[in-house]
């Protein structure tokens, strides 16, 4: 046999070995993104980590519910230090594969949704009145770039405290679009809308809690 040909065998070998190590130091789930400990304070998350702590409780852990987030927060840092050593070496095939996935898979249905809200007023004694209210056919403007596929994804990171500065930038974009559209709007505010979404066992509609409200003046809007 030739020499060439043992050396494409021992070459696609080492492929296929390094292949399958890329795989599998990929599949380790770690909390990538979500080491925020101000995000786990979100209502949804918080009722996500007190159900864990009530079945683990259950099973005989002993320790009480603080003491058992900052022990799984611990966890999950050690966790995902381990995992970048882990999927360094492969670091330049997933980007040659084009395998880097850059978010999660869902642990828990969100159970407050936040929805954006824009509003505006001619002055500053005067009333808010609606631009845009998501799902409405009334109060729609911007609403084929606002409901946009591909603008939910951003609409619902900004939603997050963590996105503090990028939601700022973004209500500023709005606000400028809206006062440039319009000479007779003196400020416009942005705010977030949280409703609880009905269940089977809880039907009635919850009351709409407004969050992280933003007022632009026109004098700083569009400078």
């Amino acid at each position: 046999m030739p020499s060439s040909f043992r050396w494409r065998e021992h070459l696609l070998g080492l492929f296929v070995l390094y292949h399958l190590g890329a795989v599998l130091a990929g599949s380790v789930p770690a909390a990538v993104g979500g080491l925020s400990r101000r995000s786990w304070q979100n209502p949804t998350v918080a009722a996500e980590l007190d159900a864990w702590h009530r079945t683990l409780r259950e099973l005989g852990l002993r320790a009480d519910r603080d003491a058992f987030e900052d022990g799984l927060y611990k966890v999950a840092v050690r966790t995902v230090r381990f995992r970048k050593q882990l999927t360094t070496p492969f670091q330049p095939y997933y980007t040659f594969a084009g395998t880097k996935q850059d978010w999660r898979m869902f642990v828990a249905p969100l159970t407050r949704p936040a929805s954006l809200r824009i509003e505006a007023r001619h002055s500053s004694d005067s009333e808010w009145f609606p631009l845009y209210v998501h799902h409405s056919a009334e109060h729609d403007w911007l609403a084929p770039q606002l409901r946009y596929a591909r603008t939910r994804p951003v609409l619902f990171r900004l939603a997050w405290p963590r996105y503090k500065p990028e939601y700022r930038r973004f209500g500023r974009f709005l606000s400028r679009r809206a006062l440039e559209a319009d000479a007779s709007l003196s400020a416009v505010q942005v705010v977030w809308e949280r409703r609880r979404s009905p269940t089977p066992n809880r039907r009635k509609i919850q009351p709409i809690e407004r969050q992280r409200p933003l007022v632009f003046e026109r004098s700083e809007a569009t400078e």
